[in-house]
């Protein structure tokens, strides 16, 4: 039996980096050896690679593809964050025609930016957090956000993964430094509304009849929230699968991340993100169109809990990119 040939995109130029080679480490493992001949490339093009210091042990995609003989028949893509999460790479293989695991070039792109991602949210009903967009050279008038959202709030970049530069805003004299970190990150950013309540996520698996995964409750130890250190430390976090919730809890965001799936086009898999308040109000926070597999990762989790061992998921994954659509 002929192996197909598939290509596995990890590392990336993004702040993500690090997380994106664990992910990428993480999948190739569980990849089965006899059904596919596996090539590894870098998430960063060649000029991005470049500018990246340290070990390098991977060749750049876009030259690895546009050099090899014979053309990838799928790429897995297990990068995180910009130029590899936001339609970059999906772009690139559009136009060499090569399948690619996950959703496509414009949701991939509209997923990552927060303001696209709550206006198509908003658009379809799906209940989220009141916020004020600011862009980079806007004029600022702390008093005004805070008499339009209250306090606290959360104060995060529109187009960045992982809790990148994401403030928990307590007070006014909070704010100006809140928004300068998060600036650090991206020219555009978010103030929400501060939702005080337990905060769950729900995957969901599928294209055309997608699955909804038993949501997840995350409750960081000694820390505000799901920031990167509760998300990748191993122990800094207590995730209970399937989460202790309300059953009305459970359907609900398992409805709602079902339709965001849908409504943003994603396809193979994607992970909502929600907080619920102590009257049983939900919000839904955002959708990752490529969630991390890292060892400390939260789909593996949920997908356990539904009865897939991790290489039954990649597996899956694998099948998903190859459905036609």
């Amino acid at each position: 039996m002929n192996k197909i040939r598939l290509l596995l995109i990890l590392g990336g130029s993004s702040s993500e980096r690090t997380v994106s080679l664990k992910t990428g480490n993480q999948v190739y493992k569980a990849i089965d050896k006899n059904k596919y001949s596996v090539d590894l490339v870098d998430g960063a093009t060649e000029s991005q690679l470049k500018k990246i210091p340290g070990n390098k042990p991977y060749p750049p995609y876009d030259k690895f593809i546009l050099n090899c003989r014979e053309k990838p028949e799928l790429v897995f893509i297990a990068l995180h964050g910009k130029h590899g999460e936001d339609g970059e790479v999906q772009s690139f293989l559009d136009k060499q025609k090569i399948r690619y695991t996950f959703s496509g070039a414009k949701t991939s792109k509209d997923s990552m930016d927060k303001e696209i991602t709550k206006f198509i949210y908003n658009k379809y009903g799906l209940p989220t957090a009141p916020d004020v967009i600011i862009n980079k050279d806007d004029f600022l008038d702390y008093k005004m956000i805070i008499k339009k959202l209250g306090l606290p709030l959360v104060c995060k970049p529109a187009n960045e993964g992982s809790s990148y530069g994401v403030s928990i805003v307590k007070n006014i004299n909070q704010l100006g430094t809140a928004i300068t970190k998060a600036f650090k990150y991206d020219k555009k950013i978010i103030v929400e509304k501060y939702i005080d309540g337990r905060e769950i996520t729900v995957a969901i698996l599928g294209n055309n009849h997608p699955e909804a995964l038993p949501p997840i409750e995350i409750i960081p130890k000694n820390r505000d929230f799901f920031d990167f250190k509760a998300k990748y430390e191993i122990g800094a976090s207590e995730e209970i699968c399937p989460a202790k919730i309300p059953k009305e809890i459970t359907l609900r965001s398992q409805k709602i991340a079902i339709k965001a799936h849908k409504v943003l086009g994603c396809r193979g898999l994607s992970r909502s993100d929600f907080i619920f308040d102590r009257d049983l109000k939900i919000y839904i926070l955002e959708t990752n169109t490529i969630p991390g597999m890292t060892p400390t990762s939260l789909l593996p989790k949920a997908a356990a809990a539904a009865g897939y061992s991790f290489e039954d998921l990649i597996q899956k994954i694998l099948d998903l990119a190859m459905e036609k659509y």
